[in-house]
C-alpha cells in the first residue's frame, strides 16, 4: 500500500519471504556450551523474546503492563508443568537502548524470581541463534526474526507482533496466524488459551515443509531478478 502511495506500478510489485528463511542452523560447540551453562534440555524448554515498547510516549508504563502479562503467561506454564524450563533471550542487544532486549529481559526474569527461569544475553551468531531455538520445545517471540530464526530450525512460536504487518504477513505466510497476537493488547488468559492445545510435533512438521516452500519462492525471486 505504502508504495502504490508512492506511484509504483502494480507490475512491479510482489511480496517475497524475508530472506532470513534462507538461513541454515548452525550447532557448534558455542550452542551446546550456552546449554549446558543454563542447564537446558533439548525439547524441554520454552524460550522467551521480549522488547521494550517501541516509542518513547508511556514506553515504561506500556512495556511494564505487557512484560507482567509476559510473567503470568509462563508462570501458569511452569506450575502447570506445560513447561519445565524458561529462556528469556536477549535476541537483539543495539545499537540503541530501545533495541537493548538485555534490558526488559532482566526485568522479566526479576518479575519471575524462580529458578526455572534463566536469562540468556550470550552472542550467538543467526545461525547459531537458530540451532538454540532448535532445541526448544516452544517459542513466545516478539523479536520477529526470533520467530523466523525458529521457524527455519522446525520449533513452533507463538508471535507477539509488535509494529506493523510485519509479524502479522510473516506468520501468515506460514499459515499460522492464529499463533499472532499485539503487544499492545497482549492478554495472558488469551495467550495460555492459544497454547492450551497446541500440537508442536504437527506444527514443527508443518513448519519443516512450509518454509522449504518459502525458500523455494526466494530462490525464484532471485532468478526474476537476474533475467531483469
Amino acid at each position: 500500500a505504502v508504495a502504490r502511495g508512492l506511484g509504483v506500478p502494480d507490475r512491479a510489485l510482489s511480496v517475497r519471504p524475508d530472506v532470513a528463511f534462507s538461513l541454515e542452523p548452525r550447532a557448534t560447540g558455542r550452542v551446546d556450551e550456552v546449554l549446558a551453562t543454563h542447564a537446558l534440555d533439548p525439547g524441554r524448554f520454552w524460550a522467551v523474546t521480549v522488547r521494550r515498547w517501541f516509542t518513547q510516549d508511556e514506553a515504561t508504563q506500556r512495556t511494564e503492563v505487557y512484560l507482567h502479562e509476559m510473567a503470568t503467561v509462563i508462570r501458569v506454564a511452569l506450575d502447570s508443568g506445560r513447561a519445565e524450563r524458561v529462556a528469556v533471550v536477549a535476541h537483539t542487544t543495539g545499537p540503541v537502548p530501545n533495541e537493548d532486549d538485555r534490558i526488559p529481559s532482566r526485568r522479566l526474569v526479576e518479575l519471575l524470581d524462580d529458578p526455572r527461569v534463566t536469562l540468556v544475553v550470550d552472542d550467538l551468531s543467526p545461525p547459531e541463534m537458530s540451532a538454540f531455538y532448535a532445541n526448544a520445545e516452544l517459542l513466545l517471540g516478539t523479536r520477529l526474526h526470533s520467530v523466523i530464526l525458529a521457524a527455519v530450525a522446525g520449533t513452533p512460536s507463538l508471535a507477539i507482533s509488535d509494529f506493523g504487518p510485519k509479524a502479522v504477513g510473516v506468520m501468515r505466510m506460514l499459515g499460522l496466524e492464529h499463533l499472532c497476537v499485539d503487544m499492545g493488547s497482549f492478554d495472558a488468559d488469551d495467550v495460555l488459551d492459544r497454547l492450551a492445545d497446541i500440537d508442536v510435533a504437527g506444527l514443527s512438521a508443518h513448519l519443516d515443509e512450509r518454509v522449504v516452500e518459502l525458500v523455494d519462492e526466494l530462490h525464484d525471486a532471485v532468478a526474476e531478478m537476474e533475467l531483469r
